[in-house]
């Protein structure tokens, strides 16, 4: 999973921690067309994360590493801090391996179909 060449990333955020975490992040709800994949963005780069968020059919999905008190508190912004019009229905959660995030920064990435 690599970003495309239309993404947008800031190369400025890295995981600082020694001890990088990554998570897969599944989303459904009222996610599209309300300004969720900006929100995923700002907040991820605030917390220095590594990754990519991107809409996958009705759902978004982050990829996401960095130290593991800031996937939790990303995963906390999820559910607590939404964008105003959107609804976040279901939070799926699953450890993925840390290689499996695409190089340093965080993107948003094309859709998936």
């Amino acid at each position: 999973m690599h970003a495309s060449l239309g993404a947008i990333r800031d190369e400025t955020t890295r995981p600082t921690d020694s001890i990088v975490h990554a998570r897969l992040l599944v989303v459904d709800g009222v996610v599209q067309g309300v300004g969720f994949r900006p929100f995923v963005y700002r907040n991820a780069t605030a917390l220095k994360l590594s990754g990519f968020v991107r809409n996958e059919g009705a759902r978004v999905v982050v990829a996401v590493a960095g130290e593991l008190e800031s996937l939790d508190r990303l995963q906390h912004a999820l559910l607590r801090d939404v964008p105003p019009r959107s609804r976040v229905d279901q939070l799926v959660t699953r450890t993925i391996a840390v290689d499996e995030i695409p190089g340093p920064g965080f993107a948003i990435v094309d859709s998936v179909a």
